[in-house]
């Protein structure tokens, strides 16, 4: 079926910001409340993974005044309008050792950050745990970064399964402005650093839901430094985002990326 207008979508809903969140999907039938709806515009999208689509449908049948009362009620609830990861159990995890300690330090991480993002430690494993607090400060996600070259473990990281979010630190919330980088380690530097709200794609490109969820937390502006050999990729993503943000983009030094910068080295760039 291709809806044609807001009747075609049935079912349960719920306000998610300045749309409308349905957990049924009237093409691919997902019940994952994976289908977001702007009221407004008519614009529409099914985040479910084996659709990822959307269009635009009819929206002359409500009248101006109901749309208004609507936004104003959604609104009101202070959402904001992000992909639904669900909410998952970290792995079996432990208090930061001395060794995991020690390895944050080198890496200029203080203990008042590492305590204030929830960073601990894997057991079983030398790696640091990072949990990735979405609304409310739910975990939706978790890697682990291997500190122990002497590990029988060789990978570098360990993640959770299934599609991956956005890292925001230090907080998933709304802000006006923020910076982007490649991995947590970057965005945990950049926000010790500068205190600027920093957002980690987790690679050198965006899926369609990291994107979603970027461009409604982040409004206006946008400061991408990704590492020194990504300026291709980060030069994609200007391109990708220029409709929305105003951009700045700062290269950094052959070698170096932002998790590897001194803190003085990176405020003098960011501010």
């Amino acid at each position: 079926m291709r809806p044609r207008s807001l009747a075609d979508f049935k079912g349960p809903q719920r306000g998610s910001g300045d749309e409308l969140n349905y957990q049924e999907c009237p093409v691919c039938g997902s019940m994952n409340w994976k289908v977001y709806v702007n009221p407004v515009t008519g614009l529409w999208f099914c985040f479910a993974s084996n659709h990822q689509a959307g269009g635009r449908v009819e929206v002359d049948d409500w009248s101006d005044e109901a749309r208004a009362e609507l936004l104003a009620i959604l609104s009101s609830r202070g959402q904001v309008a992000t992909q639904q990861w669900p909410e998952m159990d970290l792995p079996s995890w432990m208090p930061l050792t001395p060794p995991a300690q020690q390895y944050l330090q080198q890496r200029g991480i203080g203990a008042a950050t590492w305590g204030a993002l929830g960073l601990v430690e894997m057991r079983q494993t030398p790696r640091i745990l990072i949990p990735y607090r979405g609304p409310m400060g739910r975990t939706i996600y978790w890697t682990g970064r291997s500190y122990a070259t002497w590990a029988r473990d060789a990978a570098k990281y360990m993640s959770a399964p299934g599609s991956h979010p956005l890292y925001m630190v230090p907080r998933w919330e709304s802000v006006c402005a923020a910076v982007l980088v490649e991995g947590p380690f970057d965005a945990i530097a950049v926000w010790q650093a500068t205190g600027l709200p920093a957002v980690a794609l987790g690679g050198k490109s965006m899926s369609k839901q990291v994107e979603f969820d970027l461009r409604k937390l982040v409004r206006e502006r946008l400061t991408i430094m990704l590492d020194a050999d990504a300026q291709a990729a980060a030069l994609t993503l200007s391109d990708q985002l220029m409709d929305q943000y105003k951009l700045r983009l700062i290269t950094l030094p052959d070698g170096t990326d932002p998790a590897d910068t001194a803190s003085r080295a990176l405020r003098q760039l960011l501010t």
